[in-house]
């Protein structure tokens, strides 16, 4: 898939939905796939030529299951996505997603030696300075080489590249967010 259109469709998606769903302290668990269903329509209805996504495809060659596969204009550029959300429950929901986003690139790593993948990372909740510092250790660990290896997306803005702090207000003022790496 074309990383340059999945972000534009990504940064028109209107996070108000999964803001609310983000931080209701009564929802246990699902909202993570609830924002894969909302994402993939909504990058279904905005990607051209017409997107299919499939969820819970098995990576090639393997048993180990991507959160969605996304195939670009009838078959080309086949992308692996993995999604992780916090979970507001857990005793530290952003130090917990970081945890689950890590084991997320290293999974693709494994996988998506010849096809192309993506992780993301959605939060909505305040950032302490030991959050974004391993972020950073994240970014700097599997970061390909190259533009673009970070994109991070803060109340409709993108940044791409590792100045990561340029982020820091929007993040610790608890902005939805959504963090991307393409390992």
């Amino acid at each position: 898939m074309r990383m340059q259109q999945f972000l534009e469709g990504l940064r028109t998606y209107n996070f108000e939905k999964a803001v609310k769903l983000a931080i209701a302290d009564n929802i246990v668990g699902g909202w993570e796939v609830w924002f894969q269903v909302e994402l993939a329509m909504h990058l279904c209805a905005t990607l051209v030529p017409p997107t299919q996504i499939i969820r819970e495809m098995a990576y090639p060659d393997h048993a180990a299951r991507c959160d969605f596969y996304v195939e670009y204009g009838g078959g080309r550029d086949p992308t692996y996505i993995e999604l992780k959300c916090q979970i507001p429950q857990r005793p530290d929901p952003i130090g917990d997603a970081l945890s689950r986003f890590e084991s997320d690139i290293i999974k693709q790593r494994a996988y998506t030696s010849k096809v192309a993948g993506f992780c993301l990372l959605a939060t909505c909740g305040q950032w302490t300075e030991n959050h974004l510092a391993r972020l950073g250790s994240i970014v700097n660990d599997y970061k390909p080489a190259g533009a673009g290896a970070l994109i991070i997306m803060s109340d409709g803005q993108i940044y791409i590249g590792s100045n990561i702090e340029a982020v820091w207000p929007a993040l610790q003022e608890g902005c939805f967010s959504v963090i991307g790496i393409s390992p």
